[in-house]
């Protein structure tokens, strides 16, 4: 018996540490509500504020504004956190710095999987599933469109395909 292959989600032949907007998303283990407090307040839009977070969802929001410390080439777009996954915009500087400095970007998969180790360390578990959703960011009107996503998402919680609420079976 054949045993089943994950199916490729990234992009053939990109180069993922090329400058350009990238949109990612990634989930807890099994999906588990385990950002925002267990009893949550209503969801809040971006204009009215943001969703209150759990403990393990302060430390994603610290380590998330880690990245451009860590990386100088890369900005935090945009981002939010939302009870079992998070979405962020990356952008990677064009020529590999923000501070006009030459270097080699990183790809977005180490980016990815060096912000979710650390917050697994952290937590003092593991949090997140493996692997995560990405998204080249083409142009600005597919920039603009995902920036307004992210800020409707909390308010669309218990319609979102993340919430497990919502999982056929």
């Amino acid at each position: 018996m054949e045993t089943p292959r994950r199916k490729k989600i990234r992009l053939d032949g990109w180069d993922y540490s090329k400058a350009g907007w990238y949109f990612i998303t990634f989930c807890t283990i099994d999906k588990s509500c385990i950002l925002w407090p267990q009893e949550p307040q209503p969801p809040v839009g971006a204009a009215l504020g943001r969703p209150a977070l759990s403990p393990v969802g302060i430390l994603v929001e610290e380590e998330l504004h880690r990245i451009p410390i860590a990386y100088p080439m890369i900005s935090l777009e945009r981002y939010v956190i939302m009870p079992n996954h998070v979405h962020i915009i990356l952008a990677i500087a064009q020529g590999g710095s923000r501070d006009g400095r030459p270097r080699a970007a990183p790809t977005i998969s180490q980016i990815i999987n060096q912000t979710k180790g650390r917050i697994s360390k952290r937590a003092g578990f593991s949090v997140w599933q493996k692997s995560f959703y990405d998204h080249i960011l083409r142009d600005e009107d597919e920039y603009l469109r995902t920036v307004q996503y992210i800020d409707e998402n909390p308010v669309k919680w218990e319609d979102d395909r993340y919430n497990v609420k919502n999982v056929k079976i």
